[in-house]
């Protein structure tokens, strides 16, 4: 592996969210607190209860729900109690901008929701696993709005500059279809990973949860975990946002990549679609 830069520096977006639309999701972001109690995920969002018979379309067909599109309001169906092998919907969250996705999930699975649903992470019982993450900001940005400005290739290549770690070049891949660009990580002989991590073993962070330019999660989004080396995989969505997909050990790939390879987001306004096998014709090429 590497340490040294290539492709140039983090190419940045053209602009950051306007002052309007701050002021407006920080309204959005208030409400959702005065409405909910102690330590629970905000509830999503939406323009108007035509939200609804998306949900009862999904219910229909046979796509399950996850959180946070279950359970978190009268008019969503109670969350299911295990996660046997199908496929699921749900959405990752951010910045009022929805973006619904359906992934695979084979037996033996389980899914956690990271604070504010902005990001799950999915594992299996054997501890094998990854994180799908939703605007992941640099644990080196030196402030909310440089870390809004990352697109996917520049948080790929963002990585190279951490002093706690050793990474590959960015290689370009394929997610869901669209481009994606694939970064491996390792922490540097004598580090110390001290940070938690979430999934169990210290890490040394290189991305904290990035919910908003106002409301955002302190944790560890993605780090480097001591003994392994991880997989970090970057990707765009509509609307300036970015997610993660972070692999924790890349000795499971094997059992992790067709997981990911059936991750597919749907459109933001029209949900996933209601047919028996949604994933069928939307398998992407993700590397392993």
């Amino acid at each position: 592996m590497s340490d040294e830069l290539v492709g140039g520096p983090p190419r940045r977006r053209g602009r950051a969210a306007s002052p309007a639309l701050v002021v407006l999701v920080a309204g959005v972001l208030l409400a959702v607190k005065s409405t909910q109690g102690g330590g629970s995920p905000p509830t999503p969002q939406r323009a108007a209860p035509t939200a609804s018979p998306s949900i009862t379309a999904w219910v229909a067909g046979s796509v399950t729900l996850l959180p946070p599109l279950c359970g978190t309001t009268t008019l969503q169906p109670r969350c299911p109690g295990s996660t046997p092998a199908g496929v699921y919907a749900t959405q990752l969250t951010g910045l009022s901008v929805e973006h619904p996705f359906t992934v695979r999930l084979p037996a033996a699975w389980s899914v956690s929701i990271l604070q504010y649903g902005n990001g799950f992470d999915l594992r299996t019982g054997n501890r094998a696993g990854f994180s799908l993450l939703l605007g992941p900001r640099p644990a080196s940005a030196a402030s909310d709005r440089a870390a809004s400005t990352y697109d996917a290739y520049g948080l790929a290549t963002s990585v190279a500059f951490d002093p706690q770690v050793l990474s590959t070049p960015p290689t370009r891949t394929v997610l869901d279809g669209s481009t994606a660009w694939s970064v491996d990580v390792r922490l540097r002989p004598g580090r110390t990973a001290t940070a938690d991590c979430r999934i169990g073993p210290p890490c040394s962070p290189l991305f904290l949860q990035y919910v908003s330019l106002i409301g955002r999660g302190r944790e560890v989004a993605a780090g480097a975990i001591a003994g392994r080396t991880g997989r970090l995989v970057f990707f765009d969505l509509p609307k300036q946002q970015t997610a993660l997909v972070w692999v924790w050990d890349t000795r499971t790939l094997g059992v992790v990549d067709p997981v990911i390879d059936s991750v597919h987001f749907c459109t933001s306004d029209q949900g996933c679609p209601t047919v028996s096998n949604p994933l069928g014709t939307q398998r992407s090429q993700a590397s392993s």
